[in-house]
């Protein structure tokens, strides 16, 4: 992957679930993958050709993602293995072009776990199997 740029992704948590969205117009190929421990998620596009990345996450994740593929991102859903929020999406410092999803932060401790953001397939999207 060197002298892969990277796109900008965006990631948010519920209690059960980390969601990522690589943010990448018109994704018509790629390669996600997760390693054999479940700890490690890694990215390339194949068109638009030349993005990659790699996240060593904070904690296992389920090894089957639900990936949704709409015209300006591609979301992935992640269940955790190990319930429970996180303090970040890396155990290290997370890189410039990793960001929290500030605008579906939940504010309260208590938050009901089914009060998760919307990211059911909507129009113009095709669910990636």
């Amino acid at each position: 992957m060197p002298g892969a740029k990277v796109p900008t992704v965006i990631w948010r948590q519920t209690k059960t679930h980390l969601t990522i969205q690589i943010c990448l117009t018109d994704i018509k190929n790629h390669s996600l993958t997760l390693d054999e421990v479940c700890r490690t998620i890694s990215f390339q596009s194949i068109d638009p050709e030349g993005y990659a990345f790699n996240i060593k996450l904070f904690a296992k994740v389920n090894s089957q993602p639900l990936e949704i593929l709409g015209g300006q991102y591609l979301l992935v859903k992640l269940e955790k293995l190990s319930h429970g929020k996180w303090g970040n999406i890396t155990a290290t410092k997370s890189p410039r072009w990793l960001k929290a999803d500030l605008d579906n932060i939940s504010h309260s401790e208590n938050s009901d776990e089914n009060e998760e953001p919307e990211d059911d397939v909507k129009p113009n999207t095709t669910v990636v199997e």
